[in-house]
C-alpha cells in the first residue's frame, strides 16, 4: 500500500513547527539508504546533501517521485539548479502555489532561481521553480520556510483599505502566509503522483474559520470600561493591565464574572526575564486576590521577546496573544530557550479601532474595514480574531465592534471561540494521531480518534473535502469533493503604511498646543 506520509530529511525546529501545524503525518527519511516510492507520498529536503544522498534523491525523482527543497539546499542536489543570492522583502503572489495567500513577508536573503516560475520576488522577478525530473516533480522555494517561521523580528507593516492604509508593528515575516504557501506546495507535489495529502483539519467539525474578539483593558474611565462591557458581555475575553483596572472597583466588579486574562501589571514589556517574570506575576497576585483566576496573556503593544517568552513559559501560561510574533494565522509553539515552547501562539489581526481612528476613518469605514478583514480571513481558511480596547474606542464606536460581531453570529460556517477556548481546542488537536494509506482509488484512514470535533480536510487533483477523524476506508471515486478556492488575495497588506489623517493630526497638535499654554 502507498503510504500517505511526508518523508522529511533533517526537519530542524521550525519546518517541525509548520508541519504540525498543518497537521499533515510526517516522517524522518534517511536519504542516505534509499527512498521506496511507497514508502513516502513525497520528500522534504532540509539539508545540504551528500553524494549517495544526491544519487538516492535523483533515482527516486527519475522514477516518479516528488519532493520539496528550499534555495539555500539546492546546489547540493546536483540537478543544475542555478541559485543567484537576492535580498526578499516580499513577494507577490502568482500561480496555484500562493492561492489563498497575500503578499508573502520575507525580508531576508534568499535566492533568484533560473526557470522559476510562480510568485514574483518584490514585485518583479519570479520566484518559486517547478522542474520536472525524468518522471517526477521538483519545488524548490527561494528561501528556508523553517528559518522564516523562527524569525522573531518586528517591523511597522500597511494593512490595505479602501481609504488609507493604517500601520502596525508586526511580525517582519507573514508566517500565515509563509504556511499557506508550504500546504499548497505540498498539495502539488501529492498531486504530481495522482495520491491525495490528508491534513487534520484546522476548525472543529466543518467550520472553515473560527471568530473571536479580545479587549484588552490598558485604558480608560470607569465609564468607558462599562459601555465597552455592555456591548461585548459574555463574547469576549478582557485581558486587564492591573495599573489601569486597580483604580475602579466598579470595573474589577464587572469584569470579574467575565472570560478574564492578564495583560501585566505594567503596561510593558522588559528586556530582562526577571522584569518580566515581576511584572506577570504581580498581576497575577492582584487577579487571584479579588478571586479572578487569569487565563492567557496579552502582550502589551503586541510585542515579543526571548526574555517575555521565558517568564510565561516559567508562569506555565497556556497561551498568548503576541502580533509582533504572528497575526492573521494558525496557532504555533514558539521556540523559547532553543526548544519548543508550551506555550500557544493565537495570532490576532493587528489593527484596531484606534489605529483607524487615527486615519481619520469614520464609523462606516471603519465597520467596512474591519468586515473585508473578517471575509478575507474567512475566505483563505484563517483565523478572524479581533481586538479593541474601552478608552475612546469601543467607548465611543460600539456599533462597530456589535456590527462586526452579528457579521459572524450570522456566519453558520464560522466556529465561534475567544482565543483561550480556541487555544485549548487547538492542544487537544495536537493531541490527535492519525496515519494514511491509498491503495486502488481508496482511501485508509487509521485513528484512535472518536471525538466529532476533530477532522481531517482531503486535498485532490484541486479539490477538497471535510471528513470527520475516524478510522474508515474512503472510495475517492464515490467522494463529493469540492472545487477549492483558487483566490489570491493581492490586498491584506501593502508596501507602507498611511500617516496619520489631517483631523487627527490637526487636533493632536491643538491638545499639546493647550497643554502647553500657561494657566
Amino acid at each position: 500500500m502507498q503510504s500517505l506520509s511526508l518523508g522529511v530529511a533533517n526537519p530542524g525546529l521550525g519546518l517541525e513547527a509548520m508541519l504540525e501545524q498543518i497537521g499533515i503525518n510526517w516522517l524522518k527519511a534517511d536519504l542516505a539508504k534509499g527512498i521506496k516510492q511507497e514508502s513516502f507520498a513525497a520528500i522534504a529536503v532540509n539539508k545540504v546533501l551528500s553524494g549517495n544522498e544526491r544519487q538516492n534523491l535523483a533515482r527516486y525523482l527519475e522514477r516518479g517521485g516528488a519532493a520539496i527543497t528550499f534555495g539555500n539546499f539546492a546546489g547540493s542536489l546536483g540537478l543544475e539548479i542555478e541559485a543567484v543570492e537576492k535580498f526578499i522583502r516580499f513577494i507577490e503572489p502568482s500561480g496555484e502555489l500562493f492561492n489563498g495567500s497575500g503578499l508573502l513577508w520575507v525580508q531576508s536573503k534568499g535566492f533568484l532561481l533560473h526557470g522559476a516560475s510562480q510568485g514574483l520576488i518584490n514585485g518583479k522577478q519570479p520566484a518559486v521553480l517547478l522542474k520536472k525530473v525524468g518522471r517526477g516533480l521538483l519545488i524548490v522555494l527561494p528561501f528556508s520556510p523553517g528559518s522564516l517561521f523562527l524569525d522573531e523580528r518586528a517591523e511597522k507593516r500597511g494593512f490595505y483599505s479602501r481609504k488609507r492604509f493604517p500601520g502596525e508593528r508586526v511580525s517582519s515575516v507573514s508566517k500565515g502566509n509563509l504556511s499557506t504557501v508550504l500546504l499548497n506546495c505540498l498539495s502539488k507535489l501529492f498531486e504530481h503522483r495522482a495520491l491525495p495529502l490528508v491534513h487534520k483539519w484546522f476548525y472543529p467539525g466543518k467550520s472553515s474559520s473560527v471568530f473571536g474578539f479580545h479587549v484588552d483593558v490598558d485604558n480608560g474611565f470607569e465609564q468607558d470600561i462599562e459601555k465597552a462591557y455592555r456591548v461585548l458581555k459574555g463574547k469576549a475575553r478582557w485581558f486587564l493591565n492591573i495599573e489601569e483596572v486597580k483604580k475602579s472597583s466598579k470595573a474589577l466588579q464587572l469584569l470579574a464574572a467575565e472570560k478574564v486574562g492578564s495583560h501585566g501589571f505594567h503596561h510593558c514589556i522588559y528586556s530582562s526575564f526577571q522584569e518580566n517574570l515581576a511584572n506577570i506575576s504581580r498581576a497575577q497576585r492582584f487577579l487571584e486576590s479579588r478571586g479572578i483566576k487569569p487565563m492567557g496573556f496579552s502582550s502589551p503593544n503586541g510585542a515579543w521577546n526571548q526574555s517575555l517568552g521565558k517568564a510565561l513559559e516559567k508562569k506555565g501560561c497556556g497561551f498568548a496573544v503576541a502580533f509582533g510574533l504572528g497575526y492573521d494565522g494558525l496557532p504555533f509553539h514558539p521556540v523559547v530557550g532553543g526548544r519548543r515552547a508550551g506555550l500557544l501562539l493565537v495570532p490576532v489581526h493587528p489593527i484596531c479601532i484606534g489605529l483607524l481612528k487615527t486615519m481619520d476613518f469614520s464609523e462606516a469605514e471603519m465597520r467596512e474595514y474591519f468586515e473585508m478583514v473578517f471575509e478575507r480571513n474567512i475566505s483563505a481558511n484563517l483565523p478572524a480574531f479581533f481586538y479593541g480596547h474601552p478608552f475612546k474606542r469601543i467607548a465611543r464606536f460600539p456599533n462597530v465592534v456589535s456590527g462586526l460581531v452579528e457579521t459572524a453570529e450570522k456566519r453558520r460556517d464560522v466556529c465561534k471561540a475567544d482565543v483561550a477556548g480556541f487555544a485549548a481546542w487547538w492542544k487537544k488537536r495536537e493531541r490527535k494521531r492519525f496515519s494514511a494509506g491509498f491503495e486502488k482509488n481508496r482511501l485508509f484512514l487509521r485513528t484512535l480518534n472518536n471525538d466529532a470535533q476533530f477532522s481531517v480536510r482531503i486535498l485532490f487533483n484541486g479539490f477538497e473535502k471535510i471528513c470527520p477523524m475516524e478510522e474508515k476506508q474512503i472510495d475517492l471515486s464515490r467522494l463529493a469533493l469540492q472545487r477549492k478556492s483558487k483566490r489570491l488575495f493581492l490586498n491584506d497588506t501593502v508596501r507602507k503604511p498611511s500617516g496619520v489623517g489631517k483631523k487627527f493630526f490637526i487636533k493632536s497638535l491643538l491638545g499639546k498646543i493647550l497643554k502647553a499654554l500657561p494657566i
